[in-house]
């Protein structure tokens, strides 16, 4: 774990507390999902188990049910959620 910025596929994330960012791409789960998963696959049931996990806190503050939502690299870009790295092309 690092307080220093993690830079992988292009996108920096960070810095985090120690103890709260990993390197995703060294991780076994990102092996297994080069070997054969494509991302489209899990992203469907990633969204249903998080909006599962979050429906309390939904109806709490009274928030749309589409208040949560997983994102792929490409949604994330088109949100202006990740920004490219240092130096990068547009």
């Amino acid at each position: 774990m690092t307080t220093e910025a993690i830079i992988e596929s292009g996108m920096t994330f960070g810095p985090y507390p120690a103890g709260q960012c990993f390197y995703i791409e060294q991780s076994a789960c990102y092996e297994k999902v080069q070997e054969g998963v494509h991302k489209d696959e899990w992203l469907p049931p990633l969204q249903d188990a998080l909006s599962l996990i979050l429906k309390p806190v939904v109806k709490s503050w009274a928030l749309p049910a589409a208040s949560v939502v997983v994102l792929n690299e490409f949604g994330a870009k088109q949100h202006g959620l990740i920004l490219p790295a240092v130096g990068a092309a547009p």
